[in-house]
Order: structure tokens, then C-alpha cells, then sequence
């Protein structure tokens, strides 16, 4: 007898265990964090290059303006990767994207192995900052449209979880290797992404929106639980229907430019003026601006650690604090998590402005050491706390938006110009530390840092929405400003969301 399926309400399919259902989406987001764990070991990489060749003997060395561009390069290439990223991921799909982007990083792990001038480590850092670019959009696009609404959250919070063990595996390679076998090993992660991802099934809403339903329904049948069409024929209908709605009725011989034109749309350019400006306090909270100079920091502040091993303790808050996200995020939601975690950026700020002012000031040179300096176990706390605060929430959330705040139409053209202009802030807070401290000193750096983060609890708490657990398509209508039956759960649990933060704030 032919077993009958039914689809309840959260999306979990009847008839079929709960663990048959999830497994497939946890399946095919690890394979594609794989992309996500190679690109945070470019991001990483340089602090190990410029560990071992800054300032030392030998044919291959770095001053202090190559080192400065070693360690910034990948920024200033990424947003023109995110660019083209953002352009191919619609008509490519997302798998062949997802496929095609682990060129880039392969060609550059491999130019570092082999690089024997300074050149060389320009141009491969150029590359991996250019395969940066382009991991973001088919990434995050293709976990959005693959999961359930109620799995959606978890899933693009381990998606985090893979991006931070990546920091984690550079840095714990720089502790037992020098770095050229530490670039080959690395070599390692695109040529295993390849293999993986050849397994696993196009993302269905991709599918439809190419008119190619059958392909799609497979995928679906695949991406829940290996089941028969049965299962999940009420999940495609809405599916199609999505698709249908969204579909661009735009036609001209400059398909570029009319997908140019889709970004000043109201439901695309809403959330990606929100997820920018949201980018913007992620980056002027502190964390993004201190990461290249942990070392640094830590010899101002006096703190008792060794500042060698500063990064693989960073990186081990930093997957502590994204695993706890992944585990309560779809019972919590986004919104409460962020402004926990901005005001956990907050406050550590500004106790190392105060303490940096009372004990420090302006006086110290960088690296000269104080008088049994008091209390120096205060910074290393405010900096533990800042490090678990921004990994918590701040550094991974806004990722999260980018997902599922983008229409079908433009969601990968827009998530590529999010990426590119989150890096550009990464870029300008990173590059601009040294300057502000040069110039606020060490004290009114944090009070900086510190101010930008009270600023942005405010700004986040009155126009960030709750969209964990929505569909694609009530995310959309919400910031189409619609009062359909399918946006009223959005808006009350908007409403909910902020209450309960004001309550326990």
C-alpha cells in the first residue's frame, strides 16, 4: 500500500522522522560551510605570513608597508569579487556557483606554497581576496533557499560555526608549522569542497525560477528526506506559486542592467540598506578593528597572556559563542541575540576606555611596559567578553539576514553587493585602528568603539524585524510593507519580539 504523506504546519513532513527530515539540510550546509571554513582561513592567513616575515632575516622578508598590504589586499579585492559573484550566481545557479568558486582560492593557496618575492604574496593575496568575493553570494543564498522556515536560523548560524573553526585551524597550523606547509595543507579544503558538492542537489527555487519543475521537485524529494513526490507536493505548490510572483516580467537586451535596476526596488533595497547599515555596527563595534592588532593591544593594555597565542584564544570564543547561537537561535530569535550581543560590545569598550584612561593615557609608548600596572586582569576580561559578545551575535546575525531578506529575483546580485560592502567596512575599520588610536590614544579608541555600539542597540532595537521561523515570501512582504494574512505574524511577533527585549532590558 502506497504510504501517505502529509506536511505539518512547521514544515516537518508526517510520516517521516523528524532526524530523515533535518539530516538532508544539515548534510548539504556543511558541505557548503566548506566553502565558508576556506574563506575565514584566507581571511586568517595573512596574521601567520606576517608572523614569520615582518621585521625578520632572509631572501622573502616584509617591511612595514608590505606587511600592510599583505594583510590588507584580501580586503580591497573582495568586493569586486562579490560583484561578479552577485551577477553569476542567477543565471549559473547556485551549485555551479558554489563549484566554479573554488578555483580562485585554490590557484591563491597554491601561489603562496610556491611564492618566493613579495609580489607573489601580493598576487595571491589579491586572488584569495578575489574568491572571497565570490564564495558569499551562492553560499548564503543557497542555505536560505534550501532549509525550512523553522530550520533556517539554525542553519545560517552553522554556517558560522565552520567559517570560525576555519580561524581556528589557520592559527593552530602557525603554532606547529611555518607557514609555506601551512598554505599546502590549506590547498586541501577547495579540492574536498569540489568532490563533496558534486552530491548534492540544485536549490528548488533556482529550479522554478528557470521553469524546470520536474529538476526541482527531485531536489525537494532529496533536500527532505530522500521521499517520494508525495511528501512534498503542498511544499513545492508554495514554492512555484513564490516563484511565480517574483518572477521579473522585465525584458530588454541589457539583462545586467535590468538586474542593476531590481536593487532600488523597495523589497530589495529596504533590507539591503538595513543589512548595511547593521554591517556598519558590526564593524564600529570594536572587534573588527582590534582583530589585526590583538597582539598589539594586549602589550598596551599589559595584560597577563601571551600575546602569540591571543588569536587561538579569540578563535576559540568565537566558536564557543557562534555554537551557542546555532543551538538557541531558532527558540530565541535573532533580535533579542543581537542586542544582547551589542551591548555585551558595548559596555567591555568602554570599561577599557576608562581603565586605558586612568591607568595609561597618552603617555606609554606602544610596547613599553608599566609599573606593576593594577588590576591588568580587568582588560583581559573586558577583552574575553568583547570577543564572546561579537561572535555571539554581531558577527554572525547580519550574515543571517543576508539569506533571507533578498527576493528570489535579486537575492543574488544583492547578497553579492552586501558582501562587498561589509568588507569594505571590515576593511576601513581594520585600516583605520592604528590612525585613531594615533590620534584619540588608546582610551578614546574604546570610548569610540564604545559610543558607535550604544548607537547602533538603539538603532537596532527600533528597526530591526524578527523574521526567524517566516517564510521566504512573508520576509519579502514585510519589507514590502504589506498587511496580507501572510505578513500579520511577522508584524506581531516584530511587536512581541521588542517588548520582551524592553522588558528585560
Amino acid at each position: 500500500m502506497k504510504k501517505k504523506y502529509q506536511v505539518g504546519e512547521a514544515g516537518v513532513v508526517q510520516g517521516v522522522s523528524k532526524f530523515r527530515t533535518v539530516l538532508p539540510q544539515v548534510l548539504v550546509t556543511t558541505i557548503n560551510n566548506l566553502l565558508l571554513m576556506d574563506l575565514s582561513m584566507m581571511l586568517a592567513f595573512p596574521t601567520l605570513v606576517i608572523g614569520d616575515l615582518y621585521g625578520k632575516e632572509g631572501e622573502l622578508s616584509l617591511t612595514d608597508e608590505q606587511a600592510s598590504w599583505v594583510g590588507s589586499l584580501v580586503y580591497i579585492f573582495q568586493p569586486i569579487g562579490s560583484a561578479v559573484s552577485g551577477i553569476l550566481t542567477e543565471p549559473l545557479g547556485r551549485k555551479r556557483s558554489m563549484i566554479l568558486v573554488n578555483i580562485t582560492p585554490l590557484v591563491g593557496w597554491l601561489l603562496l606554497y610556491f611564492a618566493e618575492s613579495v609580489t607573489m604574496l601580493y598576487v595571491a593575496n589579491a586572488i584569495m581576496g578575489l574568491g572571497i568575493g565570490f564564495m558569499e553570494a551562492p553560499v548564503l543564498t543557497y542555505v536560505g533557499e534550501i532549509s525550512q522556515p523553522h530550520l533556517r536560523g539554525i542553519l545560517t548560524a552553522y554556517t558560522g560555526v565552520l567559517a570560525q573553526l576555519g580561524y581556528f585551524m589557520v592559527y593552530m597550523l602557525g603554532a606547529v608549522m611555518h607557514w609555506r606547509p601551512a598554505a599546502a595543507v590549506s590547498a586541501s579544503i577547495p579540492i574536498i569542497s569540489v568532490l563533496c558538492m558534486m552530491w548534492i542537489p540544485e536549490s528548488p527555487l533556482w529550479l522554478l525560477s528557470r521553469g524546470r519543475t520536474e529538476d526541482a521537485l527531485k531536489a525537494l524529494c532529496w533536500l527532505r528526506g530522500w521521499v517520494q513526490p508525495d511528501a512534498v507536493k503542498h511544499e513545492l505548490q508554495e514554492l512555484e506559486r513564490y516563484a511565480e510572483a517574483t518572477k521579473s516580467t522585465e525584458t530588454g537586451r541589457w539583462p545586467v542592467l535590468q538586474r542593476l535596476r531590481s536593487l532600488f526596488r523597495p523589497n530589495t533595497f529596504r533590507p539591503l540598506m538595513l543589512v548595511t547599515a547593521f554591517f556598519f555596527f558590526f564593524h564600529a563595534s570594536g572587534m573588527s578593528g582590534v582583530r589585526p592588532y590583538m597582539v598589539h593591544v594586549i602589550e598596551e593594555f599589559q595584560m597577563p597572556i601571551d600575546p602569540n597565542w591571543a588569536a587561538v584564544v579569540s578563535a576559540i570564543l568565537g566558536l564557543v559563542a557562534i555554537s551557542l547561537l546555532a543551538a538557541i537561535v531558532s527558540f530565541s530569535g535573532k533580535r533579542p541575540l543581537t542586542l544582547i550581543s551589542i551591548a555585551g560590545c558595548a559596555i567591555p569598550c568602554l570599561v577599557l576606555g576608562t581603565y586605558a584612561y586612568v591607568v595609561i593615557g597618552c603617555k606609554v609608548p606602544s610596547g613599553a611596559p608599566m609599573d606593576d600596572p593594577p588590576a591588568n586582569w580587568l582588560p583581559l576580561t573586558m577583552l574575553i567578553i568583547l570577543s564572546f559578545s561579537t561572535y555571539f551575535g554581531m558577527g554572525q546575525i547580519p550574515w543571517m539576514y543576508v539569506a533571507e531578506v533578498f527576493p528570489l529575483r535579486s537575492r543574488g546580485l544583492a547578497g553579492g553587493v552586501t558582501a562587498a560592502l561589509a568588507y569594505v567596512l571590515y576593511f576601513t575599520a581594520s585600516k583605520t585602528y592604528l590612525g585613531l588610536e594615533s590620534s584619540l590614544c588608546l582610551y578614546g579608541v574604546f570610548w569610540l568603539y564604545g559610543a558607535f555600539s550604544c548607537v547602533g542597540f538603539v538603532f537596532l532595537y527600533w528597526v530591526l524585524p524578527e523574521t526567524e521561523g517566516q517564510t521566504l515570501e512573508e520576509v519579502e512582504a514585510y519589507f514590502l510593507g504589506k498587511k496580507a494574512a501572510s505578513t500579520e505574524t511577522l508584524d506581531t511577533e516584530f511587536g512581541a519580539s521588542r517588548n520582551s527585549v524592553a522588558a528585560a532590558t
